[in-house]
């Protein structure tokens, strides 16, 4: 192989390998920035207060008690067995709440 071909591929390989790298670093801002996003729900579940939990657990301590229709924003979500758990915000509160205590649609 002459000199001149093999260059020309370490050339063709160094373009490809930087395409690759800014193509990743465009997907990784994209992802990262998506995690900021909130989405807005509302208390709808059973019972017309709704506790906010310090960890994603009913026997955790209580943060606070909000009313039957809050708007609030989630912030996070986890998984703890089969219960879904969403972190919320709202004003100045802040807490776990148990996913089925949620609606996207406010109340009627």
């Amino acid at each position: 192989m002459s000199k001149k071909l093999f260059s020309r591929l370490w050339i063709l390989t160094g373009l490809v390998a930087l395409v690759l790298l800014v193509a990743t670093v465009s997907l990784a801002s994209r992802a990262i920035s998506q995690t900021d996003q909130t989405v807005t729900v509302y208390l709808t579940g059973s019972g017309r207060l709704f506790q906010l939990y310090e960890e994603p657990d009913r026997l955790a301590r209580i943060r606070s008690v909000l009313d039957y229709g809050t708007a609030v924003d989630v912030v996070d979500s986890t998984e703890d067995g089969d219960q879904l758990w969403y972190y919320v915000e709202v004003e100045d509160k802040k807490g776990w709440i148990p996913a089925e205590s949620v609606s996207l649609k406010p109340p009627e």
